[in-house]
């Protein structure tokens, strides 16, 4: 049954169109898992993405494909857990703090990506939610795929992607490279990725992938255009740059004027990753096994004027080290028939942690592989009954941190429970939920807590760091029109001892510069917001997208710095509107996409952040069957606008891309 599953997804996999990629969005308190939907080009996936309700992607840089962050429903993303099929990826490239670069993701290979809000008792109990991204299967057929971009600011990327199969065995392998001169002064880009795939078919029913993959990013980080400081520019070719930020983490604690000088002034991470699974369809449901390692080296180099107690001085800041260390098992049983209804189960374990970290030739952070540890049991189980459908889920976690103090409240056993009613009227569906949430201290903030402990203590603070628990409410309706679905949410979120990095803590309280940082707990915070989206296909090959949502967020005042206590939701807008038009077959085999982005005032760093609309416009048209060529044009207006004060994003830029499949 799965070779013939394959063999169909395999076909549909080869249109005549540019490869597309399905984008679904829920609640993880709703019962329809795509209250959401978009198709993608992958080209464009990015930019799609931040097309859905809720959800902002944030960048510190302004190059063609910069570093960025999701920032689900305001929540930063340490607060969300991304999926590669059964592979977490947290911690390997995508985690808190650091950048996630989709270039690694190898989205040639992308079937379809999940983004579920909000604690999920199938895939964690985070605030912010998940990210569910599932590859291709097995390859029934030998396929070669090259694909080619050129486009503004020095813009080059390729991949090529080789899929094939023999009897009962397959192989895929994959190469992509990336290189931009960015916007900025110094905004560069270089990316190298590789990735080996083997699969083994065993019978009708099982399915066996070992796959290893390395990715290599070095990122240049924007400075002043004036290596004096002066007020004239000394190169206009570039928009101005006054000032840095290491990352949005740190902002503006860590603002920085950096200078440029030849090989400073950069990341470059490299991660390894390793991983099997093992997929079975035993007649009664499906099972699934995946066993993961992944492991994230960095080195960091900095030249510019830094702010210390002492003073600010002119100087280098350099890192280096293995700034993550992660492996476990996750294994699920799904589409289990129980008492009439359907169910899903698993376990899982992870293990992470850290090498030791270096700063400036001298150890900085002591290792720590076994930093943090989780082990998990869940279920979810869905029956319809006469008057409605409930879906109820229990997840329990048993956390152990292992710092210095051995984190005393992070160890024990959590019951997450959550519970979902659905009632449906006609052609109208109302729901209501709500879900426990619980998200204990990263391995990178207890390695923090860890460092400072003793120094805090000193001071005659009571310091121990606790995990945020609290829950998440939500109400919802549904509304199915013959050629329009309306979605619409409101949740809230209450949260306690809601943890945050505070910087000038460490400044005022330690007498401590960046990149030190004091990790503490806020004793609230809480989350309003409200969700709306709509599909309406206007005509046979005519369809409408449109998203709008709104946040508002309130915390409580720091017990370090109660005047400067960190904002956890700046430059997350109060109000965004997105809407997406698609116009297939205006000759042959060609689609017009025409997007745009709305973004109200926001709450900056240092100064409040103008709204911005953006419009970007793509075609597609394959004038022979597997060649198709991409044409796109970002800001389409060239307006002017910014996520992060201080970095302007570009102005209007364009690319031209080939694919041609063999």
């Amino acid at each position: 049954m799965i070779r013939k599953i394959l063999l169909l997804s395999t076909f549909f996999c080869l249109p005549a169109m540019a490869q597309e990629v399905v984008i679904e969005a829920s609640s993880a308190v709703g019962i329809d898992k795509t209250e959401q939907k978009i198709t993608s080009q992958y080209l464009s996936l990015k930019k799609d993405i931040d097309l859905l309700p809720g959800l902002n992607l944030t960048s510190l840089s302004s190059s063609v494909s910069p570093r960025d962050k999701i920032f689900l429903r305001s929540f930063s993303p340490e607060r969300v857990y991304i999926y590669l099929d059964e592979f977490p990826l947290n911690g390997s490239g995508i985690r808190g703090n650091f950048y996630i670069d989709l270039s690694t993701l190898d989205p040639e290979k992308i079937k379809k990506l999940e983004v579920i809000y909000g604690p999920s008792v199938i895939y964690g109990s985070n605030p912010g939610g998940n990210i569910i991204i599932k590859t291709k299967g097995f390859p029934t057929k030998n396929t070669l795929e090259i694909n080619s971009l050129t486009g503004s600011f020095g813009t080059i990327k390729g991949s090529v992607n080789y899929r094939g199969s023999w009897e009962t065995d397959g192989i895929e392998l994959s190469f992509r490279g990336m290189k931009s001169d960015g916007y900025l002064r110094n905004d560069f880009m270089d990316s190298k990725n590789g990735k080996l795939t083997f699969y083994h078919l065993i019978g009708d029913s099982t399915v066996i992938k070992v796959f290893a993959g390395r990715y290599r990013i070095k990122d240049g980080i924007p400075v002043l255009n004036d290596p004096n400081n002066a007020k004239t520019n000394y190169d206009s070719d570039y928009p101005v740059v006054k000032e840095t930020y290491f990352s949005l983490a740190c902002a503006p604690y860590c603002k920085l004027k950096l200078i440029e000088k030849e090989g400073e002034n950069y990341i470059e991470r490299t991660t390894d990753r390793f991983g099997v699974s093992l997929s079975k369809d035993t007649g009664i449901g499906l099972l699934n096994l995946a066993i993961y390692t992944n492991k994230s080296y960095k080195k960091e180099r900095y030249y510019g004027f830094f702010k210390t107690p002492a003073g600010i001085k002119l100087t280098y800041l350099r890192f280096n080290g293995q700034d993550d260390r992660t492996y476990g098992f996750r294994t699920t049983y799904e589409n289990l028939s129980i008492l009439n209804g359907e169910g899903i189960g698993g376990i899982e374990f992870q293990n992470s942690g850290y090498g030791q970290i270096d700063k400036n030739g001298k150890p900085f952070v002591a290792k720590n592989h076994n930093a943090l540890r989780r082990f998990a049991l869940f279920g979810e189980f869905k029956k319809e009954l006469p008057l409605l459908t409930i879906k109820t889920g229990l997840r329990v976690e048993n956390w152990k941190g292992n710092s210095i103090t051995d984190a005393p409240n992070v160890k024990g056993t959590q019951i997450l429970p959550s519970l979902t009613l659905s009632k449906k009227l006609g052609s109208v569906e109302l729901f209501a939920g709500t879900g426990k949430v619980y998200r204990p201290p990263r391995a990178e903030e207890i390695l923090w807590y860890s460092k400072e402990y003793s120094d805090i203590k000193s001071k005659g603070y009571d310091y121990d760091l606790k995990a945020e628990k609290g829950w998440d409410y939500e109400v919802g309706i549904r509304k199915k029109f013959p050629n329009l679905k309306l979605t619409a949410r409101i949740y809230r979120y209450e949260i306690r001892d809601f943890i945050v990095s505070n910087f000038e803590a460490a400044k005022d309280v330690l007498n401590k510069s960046f990149p030190d940082r004091i990790i503490e707990n806020l004793d609230y915070y809480r989350l309003n917001g409200l969700e709306i989206s709509s599909n309406w296909k206007l005509l046979e090959n005519l369809s409408v997208y449109t998203a709008y949502s709104y946040q508002d967020s309130k915390t409580s005042k720091s017990k370090f710095t109660p005047d400067k206590t960190p904002d956890p939701s700046v430059l997350i807008p109060k109000h965004k509107l997105t809407t997406a038009i698609t116009k297939k077959n205006l000759l042959k085999r060609d689609a017009l996409k025409l997007t745009g982005t709305f973004y109200s005032k926001r709450n900056g760093y240092t100064e409040k952040l103008p709204g911005f609309g953006v419009i970007d416009v793509s075609y597609s048209i394959s004038p022979v069957k597997n060649i198709t060529f991409n044409f796109q044009i970002n800001n389409l207006f060239d307006k002017k606008y910014y996520y992060v004060e201080n970095y302007e994003m570009p102005g209007r830029n364009y690319s031209l891309s080939i694919k041609a499949l063999f």
